[in-house]
């Protein structure tokens, strides 16, 4: 750690979401600026939910390549954790770039929901398609989707919380 307060203020911002993961919080709000790491977070989550806590986990995207880019981040950074891209067959990560725990799925009888997975796709994909509930539902970027989308992903997930559920813990 270097002496820089930012850098220290964002590790504990860190902890505090991971800490409220371990401790099975119903939602966590994570608000910083771009490039602050959100989508770096929303992997460790997938790693520690799947990987330590043995339950699964989706992550809901805005767009088809930062679920790409989110997936295959994953999977790279946290070898032990089973990791499948759900997309549309056009949008799957290729063959030769996939490693091996990640998985790919474009229907939702083939997603895993029975074991410790992270499941990384679309909002659109994740809250239209059949596979669900997971434990966890991190959305990254979730100011960019409409309230249409988030509130069809929330069914998928027993630990969601809308804002007029009380569920919710931001900081």
């Amino acid at each position: 750690m270097t002496g820089d307060p930012a850098l220290a203020a964002a590790d504990r911002e860190v902890r505090r979401a991971l800490d409220a993961v371990e401790a099975h919080a119903p939602a966590i709000l994570v608000d910083s600026p771009p490039g602050a790491g959100k989508s770096w977070l929303a992997s460790a989550m997938g790693a520690l939910a799947a990987g330590e806590l043995r339950e699964g986990l989706a992550i809901a995207c805005f767009t088809n390549q930062a679920a790409r880019d989110l997936a295959l981040r994953t999977a790279r950074e946290y070898p032990g954790v089973e990791v499948v891209h759900f997309a549309k067959p056009q949008e799957l990560v290729p063959d030769e770039l996939r490693p091996p725990n990640l998985a790919v799925a474009s229907e939702g009888g083939d997603v895993p929901t029975w074991r410790p997975t992270v499941v990384v796709g679309t909002a659109a994909k994740l809250s239209m398609s059949k596979p669900g509930p997971w434990p966890w539902l991190v959305v990254d970027e979730a100011y960019q989707l409409d309230h249409a989308t988030f509130y069809r992903l929330t069914p998928r997930t027993p630990r969601s919380g809308g804002p007029r559920s009380g569920r919710a813990s931001a900081w």
